[in-house]
């Protein structure tokens, strides 16, 4: 089943947005932010590396329905720092006016 690619549309037409570009954005950014060492890692990420790459960015999974994106993110977090703190800058991110 092929998933749909986030979709904008106006009078002056229809723009379709690549989950790949918004995996490499993401990407990005996350690994920008306040205690975030690698995207990706673990276990799962060594077998990934082995196996034929797939469309996705290494570490992030993105899925559209056409109008709505939703956002799967594995980072490897700096040993010491406070998980929530980590995790709220991250989840930060998403709610920066550059993503609205």
């Amino acid at each position: 089943m092929e998933r749909a690619e986030p979709q904008l549309s106006s009078s002056l037409g229809r723009i379709t947005i690549s989950t790949g570009a918004i995996g490499q954005i993401v990407s990005q950014t996350a690994s920008r932010c306040y205690g975030v060492v690698e995207i990706g890692g673990g276990a799962r990420a060594k077998v990934g590396r082995l196996l034929p790459r797939s469309r996705g960015v290494h570490g992030i999974s993105v899925s559209g329905d056409g109008d709505s994106v939703s956002l799967d993110l594995h980072v490897v977090v700096e040993h010491g720092l406070n998980l929530a703190e980590v995790a709220a800058t991250i989840h930060s991110m998403g709610t920066h006016p550059l993503w609205h």
